[in-house]
């Protein structure tokens, strides 16, 4: 695992692959998506392309007779990249505080050190977002700990409740969060759906009205909407933005909708099983989205169809060269042209492979590495060629 000490990263930029190691040269890249500054930070001392390094921060316990403060321990949760300087990384644990890196994951510092960090401490973090525009603001939760999702705006040191308590209040026991997910072309529009349902209002029996629902924002937090009739929530599912109007949302063995007009209405766009709620938007507008039993995908986002060759995943990844799946221990590439085409790649060295969780992959083209998050199986990084 990788030591726990912290790193000042750099600003070197990514010149070419070498006997396999990415090497670092001093300057700046271009700028980035709308013009923002975009640094590529050093990130040293890679192991040869096509072998998993496993960087989970020493301090975090991946054992599973570990005690946390929500219970079961489930090791390394989830985490974003920032967009603006991609060799920084934050770590979202089970109940075991954030983690920062700025060296792509080979040293790390607990960050979560400020107001409200004990409410973090409290739970899982394993929905994490990452705000393109301002990378010191990030939003998570805190699963089977403290309730509603928590937004920091100065790098994870200091943390505040995102969803006002009155909103938060609709999700069961009173904001228990699934997911966050933040709309591509509006970085302070927000939706956030319930780990398993909604309860608005009571029947007879005290019973809720309503159990499916989601929350809204257009404004980073500052205000929030109800919107109800939503498909059904749950533990495998969630939602997926692809704009401000147009969203998917799997019910994993329910398969996968779709809304275009901002969750007023939904339809049932693929019903034959398993779709995940991991999707990837293609730049020449393809939609992928991870199913059991072969990747699906869409050229016009309402017809989707299993593609043929297509191994089974649970999480996708990529940029306009390369697209990457994982299930399990396994991990496999191919072209967002010919996704047809898939080739198999390495698996990291899980202690045991049968029983590992892929819980996301996120590609970071700049130093050309695979990151993969396996709960008590750790958190890993592979170069590629």
């Amino acid at each position: 695992m990788a030591d726990g000490g912290s790193s000042s990263g750099g600003a070197g930029g990514v010149t070419a692959s070498s006997g396999g190691h990415a090497t670092t040269s001093g300057g700046q890249a271009a700028a980035g998506t709308g013009g923002l500054p975009h640094h590529i930070g050093s990130c040293d001392a890679l192991a040869p392309a096509g072998t998993w390094e496993e960087i989970t921060p020493s301090e975090v316990s991946l054992d599973a007779d570990f005690k946390t403060p929500a219970g079961d321990n489930f090791g390394d949760h989830s985490f974003v990249i920032d967009p603006q300087n991609t060799a920084h990384v934050y770590l979202g644990t089970s109940a075991q505080g954030i983690y920062e890196s700025k060296d792509c994951g080979a040293t790390w510092k607990k960050i979560n050190t400020g107001r409200n960090g004990d409410k973090l401490d409290s739970g899982r973090q394993w929905t994490f977002v990452i705000d393109p525009d301002d990378p010191q603001v990030l939003y998570t939760n805190a699963g089977y700990g403290q309730n509603n999702a928590w937004k920091s705006t100065n790098g994870g040191v200091d943390w505040d409740e995102l969803i006002d308590p009155a909103y938060a209040a609709a999700l069961q026991f009173g904001g228990f969060v699934h997911m966050i997910s933040m709309d591509p072309t509006d970085h302070q529009h927000l939706i956030v759906t319930p780990h398993f349902e909604c309860e608005i209002g009571k029947g007879p029996g005290g019973l809720p009205l309503t159990k499916q629902c989601l929350l809204e924002t257009t404004d980073a937090g500052a205000t929030w909407t109800i919107k109800e009739g939503t498909p059904t929530s749950g533990e495998g599912g969630g939602e997926w933005m692809v704009d401000s109007k147009l969203w998917f949302w799997s019910e994993w063995f329910g398969g996968l909708w779709r809304t275009e007009n901002a969750g007023a209405t939904w339809e049932h766009v693929w019903d034959q099983g398993y779709a995940s709620s991991s999707g990837f938007a293609a730049p020449g507008g393809d939609l992928f989205v991870g199913g059991v039993f072969g990747v699906l995908h869409s050229d016009d986002t309402k017809t989707w169809s299993s593609l043929a060759g297509a191994p089974g995943v649970d999480v996708l990844s990529g940029d306009a060269t390369i697209l990457f799946g994982a299930r399990g221990a396994s991990y496999w590439s191919t072209t967002p042209d010919e996704p047809q085409k898939w080739t198999t790649l390495p698996s990291p060295p899980f202690a045991d492979p049968n029983t590992t969780l892929d819980w996301g992959i996120k590609w970071d083209s700049d130093h050309r590495l695979l990151y993969s998050i396996n709960s008590r199986a750790g958190f890993w990084r592979m170069a590629v060629e």
